[in-house]
């Protein structure tokens, strides 16, 4: 990871029903914001783009909160 606060191409994204797309990444501190691009689901339902906050819980799990 690059603490430079510049976007990394060439994030690979997996969902739930198994459709992979191309999202981008940055570093914000001890976090991360993904951002993905419009996609379609495994039943072709038309996803908006959004953008995740991940984050290390006090349980060093990884969580996600919807940013937009």
């Amino acid at each position: 990871m690059h603490d430079d606060g510049t976007a990394e191409p060439d994030c690979l994204v997996e969902f739930g029903d198994g459709v992979t797309v191309i999202g981008e990444w940055q570093a914000q501190g001890d976090a991360i914001r993904l951002s993905v691009p419009d996609y379609s689901t495994a039943r072709g339902t038309l996803v908006s783009a959004r953008s995740w906050r991940l984050a290390k819980g006090a349980d060093s799990l990884w969580r996600s909160e919807r940013l937009s």
